[in-house]
């Protein structure tokens, strides 16, 4: 920390090898957070949401949404607090870190009050997490007209503008449906549309696969078209859309807020233009963080337990990857309000693991990965949809992983993890988990930096580690006495 209390930098340190078990929490889906957001911009309505996690989208997504003329508050909060700029959007604005924040964990349900009467989606802000990305629609199905300087969160490529995440094809959705978009000399981005009308589009026209929604730009192009399909008055069909748990999520909350959507094969029918003035949402467990904590223990011989509000839901969106861990020997066992995590009943052999828009998650392979290092033969990794999201096979090599890449494939040869006096720094949130996970692995102490990405996607690690047994420490990255030992 500085002597403000901003965090600049942050790095976690563990000391691995050290047994771990006990009760672990699965909040609410990252993905589903982050569209019940706008969603609730989108209708200018009231939503009560259940579960959401306490990572850094939650937070700086509510402060934009203060800063536009909304308020998110607790659910045992009044509705008066809130309309003027927060100490919290200060501290965003400026730099300061969620846990710095005075909700530190998943607590009461939050009351998101989309009646926004801004336009233009705060710079600072939007560029610090992914999520922001989803106001573009929101806002302007709100208000007719949106000014976006660009989201943040993972770089994961160059796109327009030198933007870390592609754009263009949620501006091509949104001209569907008759908006104007048109980016400003300065880089900024105004979009407006003088009314919404209904339209009829098929996602395969952003898919890199001519029979299937595949590739980076299927999933923002269907939840945009959601966004705006449920806005405008009449009926929209949305053909081959990519549907996963994300959409299926922002489906039940449009649902909840009065939006008749049919879902058919192939083809989403959505009837727009009115909106209940205000719904309530409990969010699915994180698929993430169910992975998340599979693979610590998978790598560490851990037994956890978690309870869960709905696990049903969870296995519907996991189903592909509960299939791939049971070809590892690996079988979490799912009632239908916890989950027991443990390590392989026996030897796994090496498997070929492939992250597509209509198979395994992207976010999920890099965990999946690291558990195939574990394997008795060789692995291979392939990522159809970000193509060389490998970050994390370059931190392992660093504790000893034998793991190349080439032509887009990873091959993962098993190799035993040992401690290193190199600290890692992995630049995506899904290669600090990786990161974190192995470290808690491997005896000795490991330093991870990157902690930004981890608040981006996990709420309160540290502390939840902590909980279970593992020696971690949060710290800036530059105090001089946290060094990896020999």
């Amino acid at each position: 920390m500085t002597a403000n209390g901003k965090r600049t930098g942050g790095c976690l340190v563990i000391d691995g090898g050290r047994p771990l078990g006990g009760a672990v929490t699965v909040p609410g889906t990252k993905h589903g957070t982050v569209l019940a957001f706008a969603a609730a911009v989108a209708a200018g309505a009231k939503l009560t949401l259940r579960d959401a996690p306490a990572i850094a989208d939650r937070f700086v997504l509510a402060d934009i949404v203060r800063l536009l003329g909304g308020s998110v508050t607790d659910a045992d909060v009044t509705d008066a607090v809130t309309d003027a700029v927060t100490d919290a959007a200060l501290d965003a604005a400026t730099g300061a870190a969620p846990d710095d924040r005075a909700v530190a964990g998943d607590g009461p349900a939050l009351v998101v009050d989309g009646a926004v009467t801004g336009e233009e989606v705060p710079r600072e802000l939007a560029r610090r997490v992914h999520g922001s990305l989803y106001l573009l629609p929101a806002v302007l199905a709100n208000r007719g007209r949106v000014v976006f300087h660009g989201a943040g969160g993972d770089g994961l490529g160059r796109f327009e503008r030198g933007l870390a995440r592609p754009v263009q094809h949620m501006l091509d959705v949104m001209a569907e449906f008759g908006a104007r978009g048109q980016w400003r000399p300065d880089g900024t981005l105004l979009v407006e549309a003088s009314g919404l009308n209904p339209a009829t589009l098929d996602i395969l026209r952003w898919s890199t696969d001519p029979a299937l929604p595949e590739g980076p730009h299927v999933s923002g192009a269907s939840k945009t078209a959601l966004l705006m399909a449920a806005a405008a008055p009449g009926t929209s069909i949305i053909l081959h859309p990519h549907a996963r748990e994300a959409q299926h999520e922002l489906i039940a909350v449009l649902r909840a807020l009065g939006v008749h959507i049919e879902q058919r094969d192939a083809c989403w029918l959505v009837t727009g233009g009115r909106f209940r003035p205000a719904a309530e949402h409990r969010l699915m467990p994180c698929p993430v963080e169910f992975a998340t904590w599979q693979a610590i223990a998978a790598v560490t011989g851990a037994e956890f337990t978690a309870t869960c509000a709905d696990t049903s839901r969870l296995v519907a969106a996991v189903h592909r990857e509960l299939d791939f861990l049971a070809g590892l020997h690996i079988r979490p066992r799912i009632t239908p309000t916890g989950i027991a995590f443990g390590p392989a009943a026996e030897p796994y052999p090496g498997r070929g693991l492939v992250a597509e828009s209509t198979g395994i998650s992207t976010d999920i392979t890099p965990l999946l990965a690291l558990v195939l290092n574990g394997a008795t033969g060789e692995s291979t990794v392939a990522d159809r949809i970000w193509g060389d999201r490998f970050d994390y096979a370059a931190q392992l090599n660093r504790l000893g992983a034998d793991m190349t890449v080439h032509d887009g494939l990873l091959r993962i040869v098993p190799a035993a993890l040992r401690p290193t006096a190199h600290p890692l720094t992995p630049n995506d949130t899904r290669s600090a988990a990786v990161c974190v996970a192995a470290a808690l692995a491997v005896p000795g102490r490991t330093v991870v930096h990157g902690l930004a990405h981890l608040d981006r996607g996990y709420g309160s690690f540290a502390a939840r580690l902590r909980a279970v047994g593992a020696d971690v420490a949060v710290a800036d990255s530059d105090e001089p006495e946290l060094v990896a030992a020999e």
